[in-house]
């Protein structure tokens, strides 16, 4: 669908380097000779097609309100240090230290008013499906902020896009790019009859009045051929967050709205955190006889979006799911607040919503009552109205760029979701994604959750009966909101007693006992989250962890002997423990066979005993006198409270 990104001119295309104001003879022909911007835009299309500019880092206003169109295939890269000398571009590593800042205040007065420019750069390449001189643009590390337009075209946005053939866009920055004005949005990014790949950027903070608070895309009838690429998007490993669009009616899409062309593809996106008064954070009409406007949503977060739906689509809804989250703020049964919404009055044969499987989605609704069409889930799909922000994410909020979950259901492996989708037909080779890595460029691995941020997952394992284990793993983890489990170190051995006390996020290569708290006893495994923080080491932890299969012969081991669910000491002839586990390593002057437990405030027990042996009077808790502690729960004996697993 799209050639390779080389130069039209080939081995005639030349570099330039370009700076805000300029150096030496201004000719371009390196860094000491950069040209000034204001000579570079005033003879931008008097370039060679397939032409190179290097952009030092600065602020470069726009000269006018509405910026000459560029009619060439160019490749513009920002983000480079003032100090380079010479013809060194090196590509800079992103987010730049001295960024690229193209921004629209043109009269410089730090102010968004009448007097600013509507676009910074607007492309118009006059791609046709047939007999024509295709030239790709690439523009890679420039952030656009602070265009404004106060009036109601399809012409604005600090990045403009009409009739363009498979434009780039990189590791670019929008942000603070509005307008108040009804009609059309896309402030940001606003793409008109054009194929365009954007990959590894944010749109923060933009907004419209309708139609798309950061990106608006659509495609002209006159424009379109049953085979073309025209309006054919991708955004892969992008954020959207903190756009809205504000008015009451079309307010479609605070963070896109797509409306015409063949395919929209969101492959590891987060996009939470964006606001409208209806008509969801990412809005795409359904298909008719013109248009297919297939949605594939893969490996993304869309969640949080606050008012209107996660995603609206109308009727005849083209969606493909596979590895996202989808979940507002709440549900409420309606159409208004679903995370997925089909809105329109009357239904259409052309509706598909399929999904290959490992999506947590939350509310669905159909503004048709009773409709016939319903999506087809996937077995390993959870789609239900009590999915919700708060149960998948709890209390964690966008951080760097990401939000993490705190369920620990897996997702898929990047290889295997490279087969589902390619087995779905779902042509993501053309489309030039890579769906086995997350929004960071991590490779999904085999045990990691869906979203657009896969977290690795280490599994716990239960034994039938048993609701503690030993634990250890060569990753730090983090049991922080884990619904599942707790995690304690051994932090004192004294008098017969190992006492515990709980951590939330454990040093690699920790022994811990692990707790279940689902309240079942059948056997099972649940898993917890590994973590890339830097975590400190317990002060004390008698337990040690076992990285590979070891055979000790002093300590304690954790176990269901003669006195129940215990520590239970190693006897002479030692005992092999599994990797991955943990032992009691504790050789004072204790000649107990098997240690109690303590909880302290974790229990509210001073002293926990799983089946005391001495011939001691035994009481239960309403004080009556029996002769043994038989039966589990949890006794008085001497004076002290035991329990009994």
């Amino acid at each position: 669908m799209f050639a390779a990104l080389l130069p039209a001119a080939g081995a005639m295309a030349a570099d330039y380097y370009v700076s805000v104001n300029g150096n030496g003879s201004k000719d371009g022909s390196s860094w000491g000779n950069a040209l000034p911007f204001a000579t570079f835009y005033s003879n931008v299309n008097s370039y060679a097609n397939g032409d190179t500019f290097y952009f030092a880092g600065g602020t470069y206003y726009a000269t006018s309100k509405t910026p000459t169109a560029i009619t060439n295939g160019y490749t513009f890269i920002g983000g480079f240090a003032t100090t380079l000398t010479g013809t060194e571009h090196t590509t800079p590593t992103y987010p730049s230290a001295t960024p690229t800042i193209f921004s629209g205040d043109v009269n410089k007065n730090g102010e968004q008013d009448a007097a600013d420019a509507s676009r910074f750069l607007a492309l118009k390449t006059n791609y046709k499906d047939v007999e024509y001189v295709k030239k790709p643009f690439v523009i890679q590390g420039i952030e656009f902020t602070n265009c404004y337009d106060a009036t109601s075209t399809k012409t604005h946005g600090a990045l403009q896009l009409n009739n363009c053939y498979d434009v780039t866009i990189k590791n670019c920055r929008f942000y603070n790019n509005n307008t108040n004005i009804s009609g059309y949005g896309g402030m940001a990014f606003t793409s008109n009859s054009s194929s365009a790949l954007v990959q590894d950027c944010e749109f923060i903070d933009n907004s419209a009045a309708q139609r798309g608070g950061a990106a608006y895309i659509f495609a002209e009838n006159s424009n379109y051929t049953k085979s073309s690429t025209k309006g054919y998007t991708i955004f892969e490993r992008c954020l959207f967050s903190g756009n809205k669009v504000t008015a009451t009616s079309s307010s479609l899409g605070s963070a896109i709205c797509y409306t015409h062309g063949p395919a929209l593809w969101l492959v590891n996106c987060t996009i939470t955190g964006n606001e409208t008064p209806s008509g969801g954070a990412v809005y795409v009409n359904g298909a008719d006889d013109s248009w297919s406007r297939n949605t594939y949503v893969i490996g993304c977060t869309i969640a949080g979006n606050t008012t209107g739906n996660q995603i609206n689509m109308s009727q005849g809804a083209h969606l493909y799911l596979a590895d996202s989250y989808i979940v507002g703020n709440e549900e409420d049964g309606t159409t208004a607040k679903a995370a997925i919404a089909i809105t329109g009055a009357t239904e259409s044969s052309k509706f598909e919503i399929a999904s290959k499987g490992y999506n947590i989605v939350g509310g669905y609704a159909n503004q048709v009552e009773n409709a016939t069409n319903v999506p087809s889930w996937d077995t390993t799909d959870s789609q239900t109205s009590t999915n919700l922000y708060s149960t998948v994410f709890g209390t964690n909020t966008l951080s760097n760029g990401v939000i993490k979950p705190i369920v620990t259901t897996t997702g898929y492996e990047g290889s295997a979701l490279s087969t589902a989708v390619s087995d779905a037909g779902w042509d993501a080779t053309t489309a030039r994604v890579d769906v086995t890595v997350d929004q960071k460029g991590t490779t999904r691995g085999s045990s990691v959750t869906a979203g657009a941020y896969a977290e690795t997952l280490a599994p716990v394992a239960f034994k039938e009966g048993f609701t503690y284990t030993t634990f250890s793993s060569e990753r730090a983890l983090d049991f922080t909101n884990n619904a599942n489990l707790k995690a304690y170190v051994a932090s004192t051995v004294s008098d017969g007693v190992v006492s515990f006390t709980q951590v939330e996020k454990i040093h690699a290569n920790t022994g811990v006992l692990v707790a279940r708290t689902d309240g079942n006893t059948a056997e099972g495994s649940f898993n917890v989250a590994v973590t890339d923080e830097t975590v400190d080491a317990p002060a004390t932890n008698y337990l040690t962890a076992v990285t590979s299969e070891t055979t000790v012969t002093s300590g304690y081991v954790y176990g269901k002997g003669i006195d129940g669910y215990a520590f239970y000491k190693i006897g002479s002839d030692g005992y092999t423990i599994p990797a991955g586990k943990a032992y009691l390593n504790y050789t004072g002057s204790s000649s107990a066979k098997a240690l109690r437990m303590n909880f302290g405030e974790t229990t509210g027990i001073t002293t926990v005993n799983v089946n005391p042996t001495t011939n001691t009077k035994v009481y239960n808790l309403a004080g009556q006198a029996i002769s043994k502690a038989n039966a589990k729960g949890i006794y008085i004996i001497n004076g002290k409270k035991y329990i009994k697993k």
